[in-house]
């Protein structure tokens, strides 16, 4: 039966389709628990919320500006690394 048991974990480990179905499942209870977290946290409990952004607009603009000019760059490189890989 052990064997059984382990031979089947071997080839649903390597199915293309596990861990992708995995991830997904783990993201929608993710999403369940940290929702509940967040309604169990009364709205007059105000903690310091030093890890969010607080300026004004054009602040933010610029902040999104150079996050998404960094991934679009990072995607290049790696675009670049791997046409250099295949020739």
């Amino acid at each position: 039966m052990d064997i059984k048991v382990k031979n089947w974990w071997y080839h649903l480990r390597g199915s293309f389709w596990f861990i992708p179905a995995l991830m997904a499942v783990s993201a929608m209870i993710l999403s369940v628990v940290t929702t509940a977290v967040d309604r169990m946290i009364p709205r007059y409990f105000d903690l310091h919320r030093w890890w969010l952004y607080g300026s004004d607009p054009e602040g933010a603009r610029t902040v999104l500006s150079v996050i998404s000019s960094s991934m679009i760059t990072v995607a290049g490189v790696v675009f670049s690394i791997t046409i250099v890989v295949l020739t």
